[in-house]
């Protein structure tokens, strides 16, 4: 295996990595969204009562 050939899995590897990161941070992201979002609509219907 050539030396420009590692360093281009190596690269791609750390792009995995980051990417993968990424993703979960949005799917924190998101989760906490859904939390806040049902917290917010049970307030809305405790209130409407």
């Amino acid at each position: 295996m050539t030396a420009p050939f590692k360093a281009r899995i190596t690269t791609l590897e750390q792009q995995v990595i980051d990417l993968e990161l990424k993703l979960q941070e949005r799917d924190d992201d998101l989760a906490a969204a859904r939390a806040a979002n049902r917290e917010l609509m049970a307030q809305l219907n405790r209130h409407t009562d």
